[in-house]
């Protein structure tokens, strides 16, 4: 238990439509998509079978390695009464190299509409081929009224991986 099981926002991805990310959230290009873990996949990326749909960046299907830096991030949500909140998320990313560059991903969070981003944390690095559950603690935002959490991934310019979470 992370405190006192208030939900200030949530997102499962299940309403969404395959291949559409909701109106409601925001990208800095159009790397990021919601889908099956199948429909995420591809021949070195291959996304672990879960119930419903993901979130995903998937840079192996894409041999332009045209991800250098893809923002995606969510609605405003309302931090300003917050007692201990903490993002929970399910994830798959094992920070893959190739060519001798490393793809990166890092959990970011604006308060000013989206202006600005500061790094929360690099996201942590999954060692088997499976989901992991991880908590952010975002107590340091208490106070916020419009907060913003992204996810961003970054191929440094070559034919990497991906992400889904």
């Amino acid at each position: 238990m992370l405190g006192q099981d208030i939900i200030y926002w949530q997102e499962n991805f299940d309403s969404m439509s395959a291949g559409v990310l909701d109106s409601s959230w925001s990208q800095s290009g159009s790397g990021w998509t919601v889908n099956t873990p199948t429909a995420l996949s591809s021949t070195n990326f291959n996304v672990p079978a879960t119930t419903g749909n993901a979130l995903g960046i998937n840079d192996d299907a894409d041999t332009a390695s045209a991800f250098a830096d893809e923002l995606v991030y969510t609605p405003a949500i309302d931090l300003s009464s917050a007692v201990n909140p903490h993002l929970l998320f399910d994830l798959y990313y094992f920070q893959g190299a190739y060519n001798g560059v490393v793809e990166t991903l890092t959990i970011e969070a604006s308060t000013d509409g989206g202006q600005t981003w500061i790094v929360i944390q690099d996201a942590p690095v999954i060692g088997a081929n499976a989901w992991q559950t991880f908590a952010v603690d975002l107590s340091s935002f208490i106070g916020d009224s419009v907060l913003h959490l992204g996810f961003r991934y970054g191929d440094s310019g070559d034919w990497l991986y991906g992400a889904a979470i």
